[in-house]
C-alpha cells in the first residue's frame, strides 16, 4: 500500500472512531525498539527504520518525532506526509496539545504505552481539554498483508549457562511477593520471562527473545502465554511445571485475577498500561 494510502486508510478509520488523532510508536507490545516485522507499523505507515521515533496522525496533516540520533534518517526515509520534529525540542504530545481542541480525542493503543507515558500525554492534553481514547491499533486494522507474528521454536538455556534452575528463581520471586503482600506480578518483559524460565527462542533479530507474556504468583506457579505448537518434547519437559496457555486468553484471565480482588504487581517501566487498565476494570 502506498503511504498516501494508508494514511487515507487511517484517517477513515480515526472519523469511523470519533478521534481528532491517533499516535503510533516505533515500540511494539513488549516495548521492543526492534520489533518482528509483523510490529514494524512505523515503518509500514512512515518509512522509517530506526529504533526511536512516533507518528502522530490528524485528519488533515501528520508529524513525525525522532531524537537527534535519527534526524538525519529521518529525513531521508519520512515523506513529505509528514512534518518532522526532534522530541528533544517538540515532543508528540506538546505538539498535539497545539494542534487540537477542547473535546477532541487523541486514540492510542494501551498495549504499546506504559502507564507514565499516559500520564505524561494526558497532562499535557488534559489542560486543553483533550481526551486520551485508548483503542485497539488502528494500524493493524488497515494493514495489508501485514507479515505473521513469529513463532520460532522454544529452546531451552542450559542449567550451565542459565546457574539456577526456573523452579528455583520462581520460589525466589514468590517469595518476594509474599513479603510485599502481592498475590501475583505480570512479567512482559522478553528479557524477563526468558531469564524466570531458562528458555530462548529467536522472535526477534540479534537477541535470543521469547515473545510470550507471563504471570507467577505468589506459590510460584507460573503462566505463559504461549502457542504451545512452538515448543517441542524437550521445551514441553522443561516446562512442565509451567501451565501453557494460548495468548487469547491472557485478557481472560487479567479479568479473573480482578475477580478475585487480587493484587497484582506491574513493573511501570516494561509493562504496558493494557494490562494495568485490564486488571484495574476488573477489580485487582
Amino acid at each position: 500500500m502506498h503511504r498516501n494510502d494508508a494514511l487515507a486508510a487511517l484517517r477513515a478509520l480515526m472519523k469511523k472512531r470519533k478521534l481528532a488523532a491517533y499516535v503510533q510508536p516505533v515500540h511494539d507490545e513488549y516495548l521492543n525498539e526492534y520489533p518482528p516485522a509483523c510490529n514494524r507499523r512505523i515503518e509500514w505507515l512512515t518509512g522509517f527504520t530506526g529504533s526511536a521515533g512516533t507518528a502522530a496522525v490528524l485528519a488533515k496533516k501528520a508529524a513525525f518525532f525522532t531524537d537527534g540520533r535519527y534526524t538525519l534518517q529521518a529525513g531521508n526515509q519520512v515523506g513529505k506526509e509528514f512534518e518532522q520534529h526532534n522530541s528533544g525540542e517538540l515532543a508528540p504530545d506538546a505538539w498535539l496539545a497545539q494542534q487540537l481542541k477542547a473535546g477532541d480525542r487523541v486514540g492510542y493503543d494501551p498495549k504499546l504505552t506504559t502507564p507514565g507515558m499516559v500520564r505524561r500525554w494526558d497532562a499535557a492534553l488534559k489542560a486543553q481539554g483533550v481526551r486520551l481514547a485508548p483503542v485497539a491499533n488502528l494500524v493493524d486494522a488497515v494493514w495489508k498483508h501485514r507479515p505473521a507474528a513469529p513463532a520460532t521454536p522454544i529452546m531451552v538455556h542450559d542449567i550451565q549457562y542459565a546457574g539456577e534452575t526456573s523452579a528455583a528463581k520462581c520460589r525466589h520471586i514468590a517469595k518476594q511477593l509474599k513479603a510485599l503482600g502481592a498475590d501475583a506480578a505480570v512479567i512482559a518483559a522478553p528479557d524477563a520471562v526468558c531469564w524466570l524460565l531458562n528458555i530462548r527462542a529467536r522472535d526477534v533479530e540479534n537477541a535470543p527473545l521469547v515473545l510470550a507474556p507471563a504471570i507467577l504468583d505468589a506459590r510460584g506457579n507460573v503462566q505463559l502465554y504461549i502457542d504451545v505448537s512452538r515448543c517441542d518434547a524437550a521445551a514441553k519437559k522443561h516446562l512442565r511445571s509451567v501451565t501453557l496457555h494460548d495468548p487469547s486468553k491472557l485478557a481472560n484471565d487479567l479479568k479473573s485475577l480482578g475477580k478475585k480482588k487480587m493484587r497484582v504487581l506491574c513493573d511501570p517501566q516494561s509493562t504496558p498500561v493494557w494490562f494495568s487498565q485490564n486488571l484495574s476494570k476488573a477489580g485487582a
